[in-house]
């Protein structure tokens, strides 16, 4: 140690960085460093470090060197320019074109934040939220795993607010912006148990806020872009049932909530790209391990009762927030609601079911407790049969059927007479529009009924207006998710075109008859079809040399020419 102290005094004192590095050694040896700490800790330095730090000359090693020495500067007390040396790591942990200088910048970002007060900590995580927000790689790759960290140093009303951020970027039309949010809320799952103890508040809301969060994850794996719903399983595998940050008891509360989901979801989505296969093998693989060493010592998992079957069919074209506010309320008083879509509608000229399918999916991808019903499993309403096997796949629970006002007073099957295992003996859950008048009683019905009313602020939303304003190119993120208005508009759907096809009539055609094709005509069909007109003039001449004839047909912005040449004899 004596030689290496003697080295570094030995060394010339040139850099700030080079003071302090010696600083540091000498002050392990037990050398006398008050000179050196002087120059250091008395004096304002940040300035000339922040200039080294951002220039492209400077060696990686240096600017290294550089982090540690404003990490330092704050940890001995020096914060008046704390706010300043936050931004800039967070600066570097963006632009920086070294690994090494980003990782040790948002380490120390990360250690600096619970330093700042409550509205600089905001005002740093939101700028390095930004990051993201541009969906390139080369920034946004090393972001999420500081961000994450980083976010759970706010206040809860702030963390509320970067939760909703994520979940508007989950809608973004950028996979690598939806990537990096993605990312980042399974670093906030990560991290999420020592939230807890930073800022202590009611066990509801706290767990609450990470069923939302992992709703979030869950979103990705039903996303309709391939590479999103391949980044969805990476993430889901390696980062929340691999992750050596979580404990155990964590990982099974997680998979214990959405283990349903989680393998329907792996599944359920068509694959194009035959790379998905290993993403899904690996996310499973990753998955199976947790499960084998969860069960090995800790035994088996912890499942809730079944809950009450709510069963809920309808056309959904789209499935809005409407639709989504009463599945809501219907699972908050203790429903496992399942959703079935109909094949077509009688009444209206719905879009493919399998588009209406995929909607649905996407749109309650992140709420537990409610899921989609088997596609190979048909209930028709007015078949007895159906209603009967319908209560036998829910053995020992109670099974509703969820249906609105006006189909309990104008639907026919409520109309006809009461059979074994008809309609009229089945539990349901009935919600009505307010304005919308009260069902007469007796109702024709002898199980149990619950009745619901929409929210006032749902009461507007429309598949009519939806059309209106997709037609309008207008924002319909007030009618249904973010992500189902980017799917909407990437595939062109819900746009009022005219589903039929024009009838053809005589009045939409117009001959007109020329005995002789003089120059004129030449002209004024060479004008009209600028890129024919050679091919106008070859077959002009060929028949005046060839003493032939020349027909044209013109049809709307079409025409076709036919020369006809006398045969000679040979």
């Amino acid at each position: 140690m004596a030689r290496i102290a003697q080295i570094a005094e030995d060394a010339p004192s040139r850099q700030l960085t080079t003071v302090f590095l010696k600083c540091l050694i000498l002050r392990r040896a037990g050398r006398d460093v008050s000179a050196l700490e002087e120059a250091l800790y008395h004096t304002d330095i940040t300035s000339e470090v922040f200039l080294d730090n951002l220039k492209i000359a400077t060696h990686w090693i240096v600017k290294v060197a550089g982090v540690e020495l404003l990490r330092d500067q704050v940890e001995h007390g020096m914060n008046t320019h704390i706010l300043h040396i936050a931004t800039h790591f967070s600066n570097l942990v963006k632009v920086s074109e070294r690994v090494g200088v980003r990782h040790t910048a948002g380490s120390a970002l990360v250690h600096t934040l619970s330093l700042l007060r409550r509205d600089q900590r905001n005002e740093v995580v939101v700028e390095l939220g930004k990051g993201l927000e541009m969906g390139q790689y080369e920034i946004s790759k090393y972001i999420p795993q500081y961000l994450g960290e980083a976010a759970l140093y706010l206040h809860p009303s702030e963390l509320d607010e970067q939760v909703l951020w994520l979940k508007t970027l989950l809608g973004s039309p950028n996979d690598s912006a939806v990537a990096g949010a993605l990312n980042t809320i399974a670093v906030l799952l990560q991290h999420y148990p020592a939230y807890q103890q930073r800022f202590p508040e009611r066990r509801e809301v706290y767990e609450a806020r990470r069923q939302e969060l992992l709703g979030l994850l869950l979103q990705g794996l039903a996303h309709y872009r391939e590479g999103v719903h391949q980044e969805a399983l990476l993430v889901t595998g390696k980062l929340l049932f691999e992750s050596p940050i979580l404990d155990m008891e964590e990982k099974a509360r997680l998979f214990a909530l959405c283990y349903r989901k989680l393998f329907y979801l792996s599944q359920e989505s068509a694959s194009r790209d035959g790379l998905t296969l290993f993403y899904r093998a690996s996310a499973l693989a990753h998955i199976n391990r947790f499960i084998a060493v969860r069960r090995l010592d800790h035994g088996p998992f912890a499942f809730e009762k079944p809950r009450k079957i709510a069963f809920f069919p309808g056309t959904f074209d789209p499935f809005t927030l409407s639709h989504k506010g009463i599945v809501h309320a219907i699972r908050d008083m203790g429903f496992e609601v399942y959703l079935a879509v109909d094949e077509f509608s009688w009444s209206k000229k719905a879009q493919p079911h399998l588009i209406r399918r995929q909607i649905v999916n996407l749109s309650i991808a992140g709420d537990f407790h409610v899921h989609l019903f088997p596609d190979d499993i048909p209930v028709n309403i007015a078949n007895p049969a159906d209603l009967k096997r319908l209560t036998d796949l829910f053995p020992g629970q109670e099974v509703y059927i969820v249906a609105g006002s006006d189909v309990v007073a104008n639907a026919s099957s409520y109309k006809a007479e009461p059979k074994p295992f008809s309609i009229h003996q089945m539990n349901h859950v009935i919600f009505r529009r307010a304005g919308e008048a009260e069902l007469p009683a007796p109702l024709p019905i002898t199980g149990q009924v619950i009745q619901l009313q929409l929210p006032p602020h749902l009461e507007d939303i429309s598949s009519t207006r939806i059309r209106e304003n997709v037609d309008l190119n207008r924002d319909i993120s007030n009618f249904i998710d973010p992500v189902i208005q980017d799917f909407i508009y990437q595939n062109g759907l819900y746009l009022r075109d005219g589903q039929d096809k024009p009838m053809l009539g005589a009045g939409d055609l117009d001959f007109q008859w020329v005995d002789e094709i003089d120059s004129g005509l030449f002209a004024d069909l060479a004008a009209i079809w600028p890129e024919r007109a050679n091919g106008l003039s070859i077959a002009r001449s060929l028949t005046e040399l060839q003493a032939g004839s020349f027909d044209l047909a013109v049809d709307g912005d079409l025409f076709k020419a036919v020369v006809s040449l006398p045969q000679y004899g040979g």
